[in-house]
């Protein structure tokens, strides 16, 4: 009854590779080792990837536009502003003059 417990144990690591290994499908599985012939896979210099680059230039003028713009829409806000600001200091000054008629 003990023949289990008595029984050694082999290492199934280095047998569950072999087992697993088929070399039938040696020919379907392709290697990286061949990829690295040809030079580099992604050509970074290429024109298409120069069009989607912007020069400083080209950054120093949109950032220039935008501040621009910026700055414009500030103004515009400040404006707007100060013109609710009046309105409501103009009904204010006349629901004031409007109670002063009454009182009198």
């Amino acid at each position: 009854g003990g023949a289990l417990l008595n029984a050694t144990r082999h290492s199934t690591s280095k047998n569950s590779y072999e087992d697993d290994y088929d070399e039938e499908l040696d020919d379907f599985i392709e290697y990286d080792d061949e990829e690295d012939e040809g030079g580099p896979r992604y050509d970074y210099d290429s024109e298409g990837s120069s069009d989607m680059e912007a020069g400083l230039d080209e950054l120093d003028k949109e950032e220039r536009r935008a501040e621009f713009i910026g700055r414009r829409e500030d103004q515009e806000e400040e404006r707007l502003e100060k013109s609710l600001k009046a309105a409501k200091e103009d009904r204010k000054r006349k629901a004031l003059e409007a109670l002063r008629a009454r009182r009198r």
